[in-house]
């Protein structure tokens, strides 16, 4: 599966460059959800909260001079360098994002908030929690509540019961406190 997103990935950049739309084009990777991939003998997604499924991929990439051109975001946004961050986000937070990238206003009425400043390091945290759902499939499924800190992760599912984990202590997600 990842070689496979790398490969169009790859060639999503190769035609940017080659369209000349790559020096002034942001890029935004995510997915909807994870993927358990045999962690706790589960296969797929699921109706569960596990990290494999709640902790998606998201790759913000700025308009770059590497990519064949002169222009870049130098001066609208801040240089950007290449980092890895722990900030709990979330995708209601692309949205605030994708506008403050297009220097339009924040509406106070959508949810979440834009990822700019800690794309250009002046935060560290937007969120000191995140949340996620998972909604009944029918009557198959009971719905799924959740609320994560950096080191708790609260699950509810609605009308059967609920778990806590110390992800400090337990990332595995094996000891419901």
């Amino acid at each position: 599966k990842v070689s496979k997103v790398d490969a169009q990935i790859d060639e999503l950049l190769d035609e940017l460059v080659c369209s000349g739309f790559g020096p002034n084009t942001w890029i935004l990777f995510t997915a909807d959800h994870g993927d358990m991939c045999g962690e706790h003998g589960l296969s797929f997604k699921g109706p569960f909260m596990y990290e494999g499924v709640t902790r998606v991929p998201l790759i913000i990439v700025p308009p770059r001079r590497a990519w064949g051109g002169a222009g870049n975001i130098d001066g609208e946004a801040g240089g950007f360098e290449p980092f890895r961050t722990d900030a709990l986000v979330s995708h209601v937070d692309l949205v605030p994002t994708i506008m403050d990238i297009a220097g339009l206003p924040s509406d106070p009425a959508l949810p979440g908030t834009s990822l700019l400043p800690i794309l250009r390091r002046e935060k560290t945290e937007v969120h000191d929690h995140v949340l996620a759902e998972w909604h009944c499939m029918g009557s198959l499924v009971t719905p799924i509540r959740m609320v994560r800190t950096k080191r708790y992760k609260y699950n509810l599912y609605l009308g059967i019961g609920e778990e806590l984990y110390d992800l400090a202590a337990d990332p595995a997600e094996l000891v419901n406190l």
